[in-house]
């Protein structure tokens, strides 16, 4: 934008007012666009969300792997297990919905295992 609307003071500068227009034209509709679609804020805003999602799953990985294994209470697994939905129903309240086409990729790389983490697969039967 900062380059089209330099060019476009220059044809100004030349006596191109038809160039100078239309360049002028290109800035405001791109600082529109710009200003609407916000970029680098909603990128900004997915990646605190998928930080958010992965905190989650590193969580769920422990009550998992661990707190499940503790010997805890019924009740107090319960408890647990319900503060980590209550995280998971308020991450998918505040999170963007993305693209289709971006979900589609994603769900292919999962598919091909590539969020596939060792310490999620079942312990082998002991010898």
């Amino acid at each position: 934008m900062t380059l089209a609307s330099a060019i476009g003071g220059v044809y100004a500068l030349k006596s191109c007012p038809t160039a100078a227009a239309v360049l002028a034209f290109a800035v405001a509709a791109l600082s529109a666009i710009f200003t609407f679609l916000n970029p680098k804020d909603r990128a900004m805003s997915h990646l605190a969300a998928g930080n958010a999602y992965k905190a989650l799953n590193n969580d769920v990985r422990i009550f998992h792997r661990i707190d499940c294994a503790s010997g805890l209470g019924a009740d107090k697994l319960r408890g647990l297990l319900a503060e980590l939905n209550a995280r998971r129903n308020d991450l998918n309240s505040k999170s963007h919905q993305i693209p289709r086409p971006a979900f589609e990729k994603a769900r292919k790389g999962i598919e091909a295992g590539e969020a596939r983490y060792a310490v999620d697969d079942p312990p082998a039967p002991a010898k």
